[in-house]
């Protein structure tokens, strides 16, 4: 078991020394005056698409474009403002499917080519709502950001993005579940029975309260540092494999029985048998500073 994670120790610390190798060649040949913008083959065009029908659940799925969501009262309809790839190099057009089901309206990029894009800036896809509340809501793309707030899933609502930030306030779900492979993920006023926050590379925030029967957060190489805001939940999981972990929890700590595992790093919660609620934490490096709001 220790060799195990000194060996992913090893990786870890690896592929950080490859990306600042990366960053530093990057931005030696932008100081030399090179253009990478150059040799990039991509072309965006926005176009949009109104809904035909009362809109209750969203499926998006893009391959390259930041998602954004904006509430708009004076809206008649659910709307989506998204971008549309084209290959410069051989005028190839990627493409879009909209369709509108029994109330679901999706999207999803459909790349039929193979794409070369050295540009720095990513595409916005904008979903405007005249209403918050949807039944199940689900945004993946593959690079760029996702930003929500003010929505409410009667259902589930899950946010995924392989390489992006993930920044979602006043969020309102049976089931909130956050996925990003490089990229951190920023919390505000959560409410929800089942939460869970993953990243790869990358730190998990929160500020205001983030209310939960259980909630999971988890990080690979990252801090997970809740300490600007309060976490209620029955069940409460931490684990990061390099990286600190702060939070602060709802009620005293004679609440709470704790299960606490650390390799190196320093901790000021040990295991011990108290209340009913539960709290996991786990570290192979990080310190580990958890207080209580009582």
């Amino acid at each position: 078991m220790v060799k195990k994670k000194i060996r992913k120790t090893c990786a870890i610390i690896g592929t950080i020394l490859l990306l600042l190798g990366l960053i530093l060649f990057l931005t030696g040949m932008s100081l030399a005056g090179w253009d990478f913008g150059e040799l990039g083959t991509a072309v965006y065009k926005q176009e949009s698409h109104t809904a035909q029908q009362q809109i209750t659940s969203l499926n998006i799925s893009y391959n390259n474009a930041h998602v954004r969501f904006v509430y708009d009262q004076e809206a008649q309809a659910v709307s989506v403002s998204y971008p549309v790839c084209t290959d410069r190099a051989t005028g190839a057009t990627a493409k879009v499917v909209i369709t509108e089901e029994n109330g679901v309206l999706s999207i999803k990029e459909e790349p039929n080519f193979i794409l070369i894009n050295w540009q720095f800036k990513t595409p916005t896809l904008t979903v405007t709502l005249p209403q918050t509340a949807l039944e199940t809501l689900s945004v993946r793309t593959q690079n760029g950001h996702i930003y929500a707030e003010n929505i409410t899933a009667e259902n589930k609502a899950e946010f995924i993005t392989q390489n992006g930030e993930i920044r979602i306030s006043q969020i309102n779900a049976a089931e909130l579940s956050l996925q990003t492979d490089a990229g951190g993920i920023i919390l505000e006023n959560i409410k929800c029975q089942t939460f869970q926050a993953e990243t790869d590379v990358g730190s998990v925030q929160l500020s205001g309260t983030l209310t939960a029967d259980s909630a999971k957060f988890t990080s690979e190489l990252g801090d997970i540092d809740l300490s600007e805001g309060v976490v209620d939940a029955n069940d409460i999981y931490f684990s990061t494999d390099m990286g600190n972990i702060r939070a602060k929890l709802s009620g005293k700590q004679q609440d709470y029985s704790a299960d606490v595992d650390w390799d190196l790093g320093s901790t000021n919660l040990y295991p011990y048998k108290g209340g009913n609620k539960q709290i996991t934490v786990s570290t192979s490096l990080g310190n580990i500073d958890i207080t209580f709001s009582e």
